[in-house]
């Protein structure tokens, strides 16, 4: 028999993967029972519902694990195992019931200190998941099951099949609690400003509050469908256009389905690094989402759904995979000793698409999962002032912009890692084309040399494809850089109220010629 300490006041979150991980054993034998500090809805329960206890409240850590094991000894039940999920408990709680015939398992993703045989934590961390996050936390004897191939989700994720087409559709969620307020304004929102055309479901947990007007406007508009007491979320993952929500647990399961998301954060577990959730293929986490106006979130929200067959497979694109059978392995482990293997990160190629300037330099187009770092280099601020608009861009607008751009947009790199962008766009004005175009730096690394490397490209290249169109330029005044390196390229300062100047005025709406040097490169010096 293994026994289970439950944090079921915290949301619905640790009740959950413990249940899975408590089915998984069941299905091999083992009976479980799971200690909990209130009473789940019973759908949640199933099929436990027979095995919850519920520990009174107003006990310490301490009196709490010895009620526990009083229980246990009154109905003559002797555990193998603890398992341990939840925040509030501490070494004093795994302390108390640990011993040479009872193994102590903790389930947590905030790498905390424990004093227990195994520590279940799922939370991605790139390399860091495997060789950092508990150092001089736990003792060298405690076994770590570390990342998301240990993921405890229910047994329907494993069964998982990618989507051919998905609905028009988006996916609200806060967890097993939440204060939908704010949310209700932006599904208030999307109701007024659609047709109807637009599916909007909304899980709504068993902690939930501020739901009355979402019960008020379900009954106005039949497009909203709210969904109480679901065992689990898995078909309404595999079937939305884009789920928008609270992180958590849900990034697990979005990464098991290849669902596209937008996601925010509400709690301290829900913080993460870009990095590691591209990796699992989420590239649209905003972590102040809900400050956001409405309106801006919506037409956000629209512009993603209205590409969601890049969404989709920037989904697919993870590096990490999430095959749904964390519980079988941790059940694997707990009753056979049984360790996997660390998870091998999958490397994107870009061989069919990349080009070798030098031999240590390599530029390739810009792809869909550039999306955020092309982002964070742009808002450089050795970037932003050299620009015609200077202030940061937020997420929302950018990732609006992103997918309706239509630039030529590539990345030079050296050893996998990007030094710069450069790009350009072809306009027809008066029938005259001209060529506009751009670079900034992502690396303190770039130097003029590169720059100068980059430019000669992209003024070739773009000769062969336009041989008459004329290349527009501003360049603020104080970048004496890349005035210089413009010279040195052929160009040169346009008079005032001439095609070419009225045309700049035109395609660089924010730039002034009290601040900008206006300059051109005739197609006949494309050379």
């Amino acid at each position: 028999m293994i026994a289970f300490r439950i944090d079921s006041l915290s949301g619905l979150g640790h009740f959950m993967r413990s249940k899975w991980l408590a089915l998984a054993l069941k299905e091999q034998g083992v009976a479980c029972k799971l200690f909990l500090d209130n009473q789940p809805n019973k759908e949640l329960c199933e099929p436990f519902c027979q095995d919850v206890v519920i520990v009174p409240r107003g006990l310490t850590q301490v009196q709490q694990a010895s009620w526990c094991t009083q229980y246990l000894s009154e109905q003559g039940l002797t555990p193998s195992h603890w398992v341990i999920d939840g925040y509030k408990f501490s070494m004093q709680w795994e302390l108390a019931v640990k011993s040479p015939q009872v193994g102590v398992v903790v389930i947590d993703d905030l790498a905390r200190s424990h004093e227990a045989d195994w520590v279940i934590d799922a939370k991605w961390q790139g390399h860091q998941t495997f060789f950092s996050r508990y150092d001089d936390r736990v003792s060298e004897d405690t076994q770590l099951l570390l990342g998301p191939e240990y993921a405890l989700l229910s047994p329907q994720y494993a069964q998982f099949k990618p989507q051919l087409q998905r609905q028009n559709s988006l996916l609200f969620s806060l967890g097993g609690g939440g204060d939908w307020s704010r949310l209700t304004e932006l599904i208030s929102h999307l109701l007024h400003q659609d047709n109807g055309l637009l599916k909007i479901e909304v899980i709504i947990g068993p902690y939930a509050t501020s739901t009355e007007e979402l019960s008020q406007l379900a009954e106005k508009f039949a497009n909203l469908h709210l969904i109480t007491g679901e065992n689990s979320l898995y078909h309404y993952y595999v079937q939305c256009g884009l789920f928008v929500g609270a992180l958590g647990t849900s990034l697990y399961e979005l990464a098991a389905t290849q669902t596209s998301a937008v996601t925010f954060s509400i709690a301290d577990n829900q913080h993460n690094d870009q990095q590691d959730l591209e990796q699992l293929g989420h590239y649209f986490h905003i972590p102040d989402l809900l400050d956001y106006p409405v309106n801006e979130i919506a037409s956000t929200l629209h512009a993603l759904l209205q590409y969601r067959e890049r969404l989709n497979k920037l989904a697919q694109s993870a590096a990490v995979k999430v095959d749904g059978l964390g519980a079988q392995r941790v059940c694997s482990v707990l009753l056979n000793n049984h360790h996997s293997q660390k998870q091998v990160l999958a490397k994107a190629s870009y061989a069919e698409t990349s080009i070798q300037i030098t031999p240590d330099l390599t530029l390739r187009p810009v792809q869909d999962t550039d999306i955020n770092h092309y982002l964070n280099a742009r808002n450089r601020a050795d970037n932003a002032w050299r620009m015609t608009i200077t202030k940061q861009i937020s997420q929302l607008q950018h990732y609006r912009w992103w997918f309706a751009n239509q630039r030529a947009s590539f990345v030079l790199e050296s050893e996998g890692g990007a030094l710069l962008y450069i790009w350009h766009q072809l306009f027809e004005i008066r029938g005259q084309q001209y060529l506009i175009g751009g670079w900034f730096a992502a690396s303190d690394d770039v130097g003029f040399a590169h720059a100068q490397l980059i430019l000669d490209w992209q003024l070739k290249e773009t000769a062969k494809l336009w041989p008459k169109a004329h290349w527009l330029a501003v360049i603020n005044k104080e970048n004496k850089f890349v005035n210089l390196l413009n010279q040195r390229a052929g160009f040169v300062a346009v008079a005032e109220g001439s095609p070419e100047f009225e045309s700049i005025l035109a395609l660089f709406p924010d730039a002034t010629p009290e601040q900008f040097n206006f300059v051109a490169k005739f197609a006949d010096n494309n050379t």
